[in-house]
This record gives C-alpha cells, structure tokens and sequence, in this order.
C-alpha cells in the first residue's frame, strides 16, 4: 500500500498479479478484476456529549471546517467548573501548606541552635547528656517535619499542574 493524499492506492503490480493467476487457467470463460479505490475516513469528536443536530448522512462528502453535527456541551461545561474548583481548593491547600513549611522551617532554625547550644555545655561538662539526647531528639523530629513539609508542597505543585493541564485540555 502507498499513502498518497490521504487516499490508499494498491500498485498496478497486484493488480497484474490477479490477472495471471486468474488468467493461466484453462478455462474458456474470462474473469476481470479491478481496483476500486475509496477512502473511509473516522473522525473522533474532540468533546464527548449528546448530539443535538446531524448536519450530513452517512456517505455525504464534506469539506474542511464544514460544520458536520452539534454537540451538548453542558457536560463539559460543568467538568471546566469543577476543574476551576479543584484548582483553587489546590492553590489553598498550597498557601496552608506553604505557611506550614515556613513554621516548620523557623522551627528547625530554633531547635537547631538550641541543640548547638546544649551540645557546647555537653563538651564543657556543664549540661547533662539527658539534655543533649532530647534536643537530638527535637532536632530529628523537626528535621523530618520540614522534609515532610516540603514534599506536600511539591506534591500540591504536581497537582497543580495536572488538574491546569487538563484544564488547558477542557
């Protein structure tokens, strides 16, 4: 097969082919074979929905940019809505998310200075290691807090963008 302007065209070859097999029989009747050529084209609906009005029937030609059909749109109208709010309900999450992280960020400053601090009594004899251990302990619990903390944000950012893209799509 050759794709030429859209249109699937057999090469005269096959064509020839079918008329020395048919044609080396022995017998006396004649047989012809010929190419017909069509094209069948399938055209999706970029928007799913109940259609309204059918402009054409099966096997009408059509042109380019022709209106062929109408199709409710109300459905997608309501699923562009709730895209718009999953999206804000996103960038809402993101903001009590982001204020979090900043806490939690100002948190680990603090215990993190707190645990230097103890760690130098520690070294000078003058805190015990009980106070040491539980500002280790603080320092790790925050740690993880922030870590965690920043991977909700970038979760929310992935988010964002999928619920934008399809929105882009709707």
């Amino acid at each position: 097969h050759n794709r030429v302007g859209g249109k699937m065209k057999l090469y005269p070859v096959v064509l020839i082919i079918l008329i020395f097999f048919f044609g080396c029989k022995n017998d006396t009747r004649h047989q012809y074979t010929g190419v017909l050529e069509g094209t069948a084209v399938k055209v999706p609906a970029l928007a799913g929905g109940q259609i309204l009005a059918l402009y054409v029937d099966s096997g009408d030609q059509v042109v380019k940019d022709q209106k062929i059909a109408v199709i409710d749109s109300t459905e997608l109208v309501f699923q562009r809505q709730q895209l718009q709010a999953a999206l804000l309900e996103i960038q809402i999450q993101q903001e009590i998310a982001r204020t979090t992280f900043d806490k939690i960020t100002s948190d680990l400053a603090y215990v993190q200075e707190k645990y230097d601090r103890i760690a130098q009594l520690f070294q000078k004899n003058s805190a015990p290691r009980q106070n040491l251990d539980d500002a280790q302990n603080q320092l790790q619990t925050v740690t993880s807090s922030h870590r965690s903390a920043r991977q909700n944000l970038q979760i929310l950012a992935a988010r964002q963008q999928q619920v934008q893209a399809q929105l882009n799509l709707a």
